[in-house]
């Protein structure tokens, strides 16, 4: 078949002739009488759904409600489960009303943007092989006959998990071309009216492993993927989308991923919650503006949004377990609190306030690599500067370099940059002397082992090693950046291709001097 044909039939089969996108606000949905979920996981419906039931989808009018029923003993028997809204009252769950009469598996359900189709995957007979895209539309009376969605996107292998993003993009999974249990996700955009050819996404997407149940979130796209280190069902992985592609998908922090595996992705149509399945657990739910924050900002969000909800289990998943998080007293004192004190601290509620998600979390990335970040937060009271490390693919927070927010008048910049590069010229020459009047008499140079130990250097240890360990030597083009400045805080970076620090520095009495450093260097043997 020509790509022209291939195109126009997998318009006409997946998308119904009035469909458009955009427009009016999604209806607010009723989600079975459920409060609003926060922006930590929390269960959804446990009195209303079992276990073994997921992918709950309301319909965008939010009167009828679709989700897997797996049996209990963890075969392969699925069937879709159905409730209808009548009159504000939630119908009691039955077989969805186009249930195969052979009972062939059903399962994965997805609406069209406007409620008209109600797309699901089955092993029903009359399809290409294995198991198929097929779709039910919205009649007078109910829903009609169970349509295959036709060879533009099924195969004789097995296609599924289909999902329509509000833009119209469909996206799908198929282990066509592929060795058993070598899943990957395909994507067929919209285009003029149309949705083009299927395409399979980039590998910073798709794995040699299974990638499915793709659900577009934002501008980025969450997946259930079985990778190195996942539980052995998947587990919840994100990747944000620009002009240059897919960014490299990292997994979800812990509280997303159960140990059992973790899927059944499915986003409100309202787009104000998302939904998720850990086994064992049930379905979780939370609020979607969460997105915003998954990768690098992720920890910095739990930080802020856990002190704010009082929410131990959220702060302590931002926070390495050797935090140093230290506020500036005077030119020979810190105040310094512990990993153990923000966890007891948070659950006492020291930061709680009435809405959680209203208060204010201004989060920027000022610098990041492959395994370490410098993040700025504004919060309700403070300004925090954060230093991040990248371990077993999660961020921890590692330092901190907070005051109140507007504490002070802000720190010339001229004597930062002569601070910094001062600094960068005591380590190249071996100036012990000069080191010493850049330093805070606490400061701590560290640098993160794993994930659970820090190499630290206090004042003393730092001047022995000038002049018996060589940085930045002459060889080597220095490179000084100013990351941030604010109130009589800021944040910088040095490094010279080979290695890099970054310092969090304190202004008082017209000068600057350096409190925080983490170190990401080449000298191992340094501690």
């Amino acid at each position: 078949m020509c790509l022209l044909g291939r195109v126009a039939l997998l318009f006409t089969t997946l998308l119904p002739a009035a469909l458009t996108f955009g427009g009016a606000e999604p209806v607010a949905i009723d989600y079975l009488g459920q409060p609003p979920p926060g922006c930590f996981p929390e269960r959804f419906a446990p009195d209303l759904l079992q276990p073994n039931e997921w992918g709950p989808v309301f319909s965008p009018d939010g009167d009828e409600l679709f989700y897997t029923w797996q049996n209990p003993d963890g075969s392969q028997d699925y069937h879709l489960r159905y409730r209808r809204r009548v009159g504000g009252v939630w119908s009691p769950a039955g077989p969805a009303p186009f249930s195969d009469p052979n009972g062939a598996a059903e399962l994965e359900p997805n609406f069209s943007p406007d409620g008209q189709r109600l797309y699901f995957d089955s092993e029903r007979a009359g399809g290409f092989g294995g198991a198929d895209i097929w779709y039910v539309e919205k009649t007078a009376t109910g829903w009609s006959a169970p349509i295959n969605a036709g060879s533009a996107i099924n195969t004789k292998a097995n296609d599924n998990f289909p999902f329509f993003a509000a833009d119209g993009t469909f996206y799908f999974c198929s282990d066509r071309d592929n060795k058993q249990w070598d899943i990957d996700i395909f994507t067929a955009p919209l285009r003029d009216g149309s949705n083009l050819s299927p395409q399979r996404l980039e590998p910073t997407v798709n794995s040699p492993r299974w990638d499915s149940c793709p659900t577009a979130v934002g501008s980025g796209l969450l997946f259930n993927a079985q990778r190195d280190g996942s539980a052995k069902t998947g587990s919840l992985y994100f990747s944000a989308r620009s002009d240059s592609g897919w960014s490299e998908a990292e997994m979800l922090p812990p509280c997303y991923n159960g140990p059992a595996g973790t899927w059944g992705i499915v986003l409100s149509p309202d787009r104000r919650v998302l939904f998720f399945y850990q086994k064992g657990v049930g379905v979780l739910w939370i609020d979607a503006s969460v997105v915003a924050y998954f990768g690098v900002k992720q920890a910095p969000f739990d930080y802020v949004t856990g002190w704010y909800a009082a929410n131990r289990a959220q702060m302590a998943q931002a926070l390495h377990p050797q935090l140093a998080k230290r506020q500036v007293v005077s030119d020979l004192e810190v105040r310094a609190v512990s990993y153990d004190w923000m966890i007891d601290a948070t659950e006492r509620g020291v930061g709680r306030i009435a809405d959680p998600k209203a208060g204010r979390k201004d989060i920027s990335i000022l610098a990041v690599d492959a395994n370490t970040a410098n993040i700025r937060v504004i919060s309700e009271r403070f300004l925090d500067y954060l230093h991040l490390v990248k371990i077993d693919g999660q961020w921890k927070i590692v330092n901190a370099l907070w005051d109140y927010a507007g504490a002070g008048g802000p720190g010339a910049r001229p004597e930062l940059q002569r601070t910094l590069k001062d600094y960068a010229q005591c380590w190249r020459s071996g100036d012990r002397a000069g080191m010493a009047g850049l330093l805070h008499r606490e400061i701590a140079d560290r640098r993160v082992l794993s994930s659970t130990q820090v190499a630290n250097c206090g004042y003393d240890a730092v001047l022995a090693n000038v002049g018996q360990r060589v940085r930045y030597p002459d060889s080597q083009a220095v490179k000084i950046e100013i990351l941030d400045c604010q109130d009589t805080l800021a944040s910088a970076a040095i490094s010279d291709g080979q290695s890099a620090e970054f310092l969090q520095l304190h202004y008082a009495g017209g000068v600057w001097r350096i409190v925080n450093v983490l170190r990401n260097y080449a000298l191992n043997d340094e501690t």
